[in-house]
């Protein structure tokens, strides 16, 4: 098959596995770049002087190559996906490739009659058809931060991304999810304040770890001074036995109450307790 389709179907791979795995592979240049390249390298056997469709087209080749990006656990997926894309793709056409080699053996994921030409009107259906699911994938919601939604009443969730707030980005990584509103909006404490963020502003969403926790509201009594430090997220205040509804951190509610004459408060707040 053309390049071109090479990299179309690297593409479709790449991203259901993202899809499957609940997590941004394809974050910078150098994951497409990686993409790319690996789509492909079967292909420069002919240019390093080894038979065509040989030692690259085999599991052998598979593994000393994706090897190589060992030490990044997203680079080495992208290029696993990749280069298997390019295997998985040859065994539609009718030459087939040797996966086991140095066996002979052709290996074929379609009958006889089926078989796919190189340059002919059959590549250029499948390259269309792969196209479009491609692109589909591009446009559907990123099923982790849907995750979030359905996970974060039993679970404690930590994730890395990154969202733009007036033109400017900011990277999150390995933050705690700490509220949401069951639809469209996340909440982290960042500078021991609570940030709320529209999830149609986040991109290169990834869950990085998931703990099973047992959910309760806790409260105490503190001065407000010490609020300024404590990140918890705080769901209400007492104040001479009136309760009062808040959502935001310590630092948030330090600030509403600044310059008041209050001293001491009780604060309401969400806790965690990790399940064996």
């Amino acid at each position: 098959m053309k390049w071109i389709t090479h990299i179309i179907f690297a593409i479709l791979f790449v991203k259901l596995l993202e899809l499957s795995l609940l997590s941004n592979l394809l974050v910078d240049y150098l994951s497409w770049f990686v993409l790319t390249l690996y789509a492909i390298l079967p292909d420069f056997d002919s240019f390093l002087g080894i038979k065509h469709r040989t030692w690259t087209h085999s599991l052998i080749g598979l593994v000393t190559t994706t090897i190589l990006l060992s030490f990044s656990y997203n680079l080495f997926l992208v290029a696993l996906f990749s280069y298997l894309s390019h295997l998985f793709a040859d065994m539609l056409t009718v030459s087939g490739i040797p996966l086991l080699y140095p066996m002979e053996k052709k290996f074929h994921l379609l009958p006889p009659q089926l078989r796919i030409k190189t340059s002919s009107i059959q590549e250029l259906v499948i390259l269309s058809i792969v196209s479009l699911i491609s692109a589909i994938t591009f446009i559907v919601p990123n099923s982790a931060i849907l995750s979030v939604f359905e996970l974060s009443n039993k679970f404690d969730i930590y994730a890395s991304f990154s969202y733009y707030e007036n033109g400017v980005n900011y990277e999150c990584k390995n933050v705690k999810i700490v509220w949401n509103d069951g639809k469209s909006k996340i909440g982290i404490i960042r500078s021991h304040r609570l940030k709320i963020i529209d999830t149609r502003n986040i991109e290169d969403f990834s869950i990085v770890s998931v703990k099973k926790v047992d959910r309760f509201i806790d409260s105490f009594r503190i001065s407000v001074k010490r609020l300024k430090s404590m990140d918890y997220l705080i769901v209400g205040y007492e104040i001479n036995g009136r309760h009062y509804e808040f959502l935001g951190s310590g630092l948030d509610l330090f600030d509403k109450l600044e310059g008041s004459d209050v001293r001491k408060i009780t604060v309401y707040v969400v806790k965690s307790r990790c399940l064996s």
